[in-house]
């Protein structure tokens, strides 16, 4: 079994044994904190299944499935883009952020595969990937990204690496919430990378459901139901392609209150995509779905 699979079940066996207590939880438990150690390690397993229809009524499917591992280090205080971080104390670990803390995740890991029709398999591994996820957060999350890592090659998808960063430091309250309660969080992110101009809005709504048992580990379940507008242009044989992508991405947090961190998450895309060419070429219509799922390992 390889270690994409491997990751997969391990990911189904942690959500599949939760019960959900339903205790109240704490503004203060739903804040970032000082972290015990320097570091932390988040495995990524991400699946995108790409379904287009031509007028012609012929069907095309292409799969990708991507594992990450990143290395998430805690850093001390240093300028990132236009804002300064706070110096914190490690003899205080896991207090509530008071100020803005420096954060870098390093890709030590990457196995990537796509399938289709006219290229069937393509592998992608570590040296397809570049850069680093660089930024900042407080106490509510994600304050600043800076930067993120980028994929190439064959097996490359667009989709993940722009809003990893959200997607591990999502937002939380700013008030004391009960279960059943709901807070908002818009986030929009940009990409100027090669070949491509995406423009993302990804409108957040969270809800606590209450506590939750894992594996003997009290974790706070946050639910999220997201909508979806991505709007850019591409390169598709040639010819400059312009797309509008809507649709949701919902899934579900467990929150760690102890560590106040993300223990493990997970998003489910379903999206519609209508794409035209330039001139009188039209491109056939798609839908994008399939699972990221997101947890820490140490």
């Amino acid at each position: 079994m390889n270690r994409r699979n491997l990751l997969t079940i391990a990911a189904i066996g942690i959500a599949a044994g939760c019960v959900t207590i339903g205790v109240p939880a704490a503004t203060g438990h739903l804040a970032y904190g000082v972290p015990g150690t320097s570091y932390t390690v988040y495995e990524v397993v991400d699946t995108i299944v790409t379904e287009m229809t031509t007028p012609e009524g012929e069907a095309s499917v292409v799969t990708s499935a991507s594992s990450t591992t990143l290395l998430l280090e805690f850093l001390s205080s240093i300028k990132v883009g236009g804002s300064v971080a706070t110096t914190f104390d490690r003899s205080e670990p896991m207090k509530v952020l008071s100020g803005r803390m420096r954060v870098r995740g390093r890709v030590t890991g990457f196995d990537a595969t796509q399938s289709s029709p006219a290229r069937g398999v393509v592998f992608g591994d570590l040296d397809d990937v570049s850069g680093n996820l660089r930024g900042m957060i407080n106490r509510h999350g994600l304050y600043e990204l800076a930067s993120h890592p980028a994929a190439s090659g064959a097996a490359a998808n667009d989709y993940l690496f722009p809003t990893l960063g959200h997607a591990l430091f999502p937002r939380m309250p700013t008030a004391w919430v009960d279960p059943g309660d709901s807070w908002v969080d818009t986030v929009t992110v940009t990409d100027d990378g090669e070949g491509a101009s995406p423009a993302t809005t990804w409108i957040r709504t969270h809800t606590l459901v209450g506590d939750t048992l894992v594996r003997g580990l009290m974790l706070i379940h946050i639910a999220v139901a997201s909508k979806v507008t991505m709007e850019g242009a591409t390169e598709g044989e040639g010819m400059p392609i312009t797309g509008k992508v809507t649709g949701t991405m919902n899934g579900s947090i467990m929150w760690d209150p102890e560590r106040r961190m993300v223990a493990y998450a997970e998003y489910h895309r379903d999206w519609r995509v209508a794409a035209t060419g330039s001139g009188e070429i039209s491109r056939p219509a798609r839908t994008i779905t399939g699972p990221t799922r997101i947890w820490r390992t140490r």
